[in-house]
């Protein structure tokens, strides 16, 4: 059988992982607060909407938006970022 070959032995890989990492966190640093934690509660946590709105003590509906909004935000500073190193 082969051998699985382990990324993290490749050395751009791990720099380019690093450098997505780092560019992410700026990207979250461009989401308000409430979005932020939103955020991070629906993708890290695994948390579902409802969860969400307990927790922030705000409807499903609300958190749900929460999570929308700030994902909006995200993508569109992703695609921009990758528009500026394609050009």
């Amino acid at each position: 059988p082969e051998e699985l070959y382990n990324l993290q032995d490749c050395p751009e890989i791990v720099y380019e992982n690093k450098e997505m990492y780092t560019e992410f966190i700026k990207m979250m640093g461009s989401l308000s607060e409430k979005q932020k934690i939103a955020v991070l509660l629906r993708h890290t946590k695994e948390f579902s909407y409802k969860e969400i709105g307990e927790i922030l003590g705000i409807s499903e509906y609300a958190a749900k938006m929460r999570v929308k909004r700030g994902r909006e935000i995200l993508r569109q500073k992703y695609n921009k970022k990758r528009g500026d190193i394609i050009r």
